[in-house]
């Protein structure tokens, strides 16, 4: 056998022992997630949740109008939190108009002197598609605590492969 043989050989032995030494599942396969958030039993149907490893990264998803989310994530424990504030009809936000725009405008709303160029954009009266729900119709007021990470009390631990679990939101 010539010493390319050997290798190939050799090669496709050390490639098999590999393979019969490794598990069916890989631990570090993503988990997939999902469930529904209720609020004294009833759906959120809107807001943000986030997911929060140990090593501090964060993966954010969306709840869905009948409060279902689902999202792909490592393994291992994770804090979750969850916030519906961002569809408040009633929240305040800055609206950038031309108002705030060109002298001085964008500066006087962060603190600063000087000016911002360039057209400002108008405020539309309402920028819900035809057909869709407004933010009023989607809002449920939840308690402030579950949107903070060291007050939320809500945790997951995910295994490889499909997962499923509910948040059911109390005072």
């Amino acid at each position: 056998m010539t010493s390319k043989g050997r290798f190939l050989a050799s090669l496709f032995l050390v490639c098999g022992l590999l393979l019969v030494g490794c598990k069916k599942t890989n631990q570090f396969a993503p988990a997939k997630l999902s469930g529904k958030v209720t609020y004294g039993g009833a759906p959120v149907t809107a807001g943000t949740m986030i997911f929060h490893a140990a090593d501090g990264s964060q993966f954010p998803t969306m709840i869905g109008s009948d409060g279902s989310y689902g999202i792909e994530l490592p393994v291992g424990e994770m804090v979750v939190t969850i916030e519906t504030e961002s569809v408040n009809p009633k929240r305040k936000v800055p609206v950038y108009d031309a108002n705030t725009a060109g002298s001085g405008g964008f500066g006087k709303l962060y603190g600063k002197s000087g000016g911002g160029g360039g057209p400002g954009r108008k405020k539309t009266e309402d920028s819900t598609p035809e057909g869709a729900s407004s933010s009023a119709e989607l809002y449920v007021k939840i308690p402030a605590r579950y949107a903070d990470k060291g007050k939320s009390g809500l945790t997951v631990t995910l295994a490889a492969g499909s997962n499923k679990k509910d948040f059911d939101l109390t005072d």
